[in-house]
Order: structure tokens, then C-alpha cells, then sequence
């Protein structure tokens, strides 16, 4: 029980991050120029470095090995 419900802390910790970072970076973009395709570049950057900090951050906890070993194993019971 346990182990889930540190898996279910760090996935909803980790879509917060994630949705506070997508809202930053949109406003940080829109606040650095008025070029529409400069500002999508920023966007796609700042959400791509948040994303791989996001994924080394939380993979301990969130373990996706044993999710992706687990999913072609038929369930015990």
C-alpha cells in the first residue's frame, strides 16, 4: 500500500510541476517577443528541459521499468 500511494504523490506531484511549468513558459514566451514562431520555440524549450527535469526527478519513485515489464505479464489470481 505504500508503494502506491508514493507512486500516486509523485505522478500528482509531477502533473502539477508539469502543468505550473506549460502555464510559465506560455507567459514567459508571450512576455519575450511578439514573434509568434520565437515564442513557440521558447515555449517547446523551456517545456522540454522541465520535462527531463520532471522525469530524473521523480523515475525513482515513479519506476517505469516495472510498469512497462508488467504490462505484458498476465495478472496472479
Amino acid at each position: 500500500m505504500a508503494d502506491l500511494s508514493r507512486h500516486l504523490v509523485a505522478g500528482a506531484l509531477g502533473t502539477g510541476l508539469l502543468v505550473a511549468t506549460l502555464v510559465g513558459s506560455r507567459i514567459m514566451a508571450q512576455s519575450l517577443t511578439t514573434d509568434a514562431a520565437l515564442a513557440l520555440f521558447a515555449n517547446a524549450i523551456a517545456t522540454g528541459a522541465a520535462l527531463a527535469v520532471l522525469i530524473a526527478a521523480l523515475a525513482v519513485a515513479l519506476r517505469p521499468h516495472r510498469t512497462i515489464e508488467s504490462c505484458g505479464k498476465p495478472r496472479p489470481g
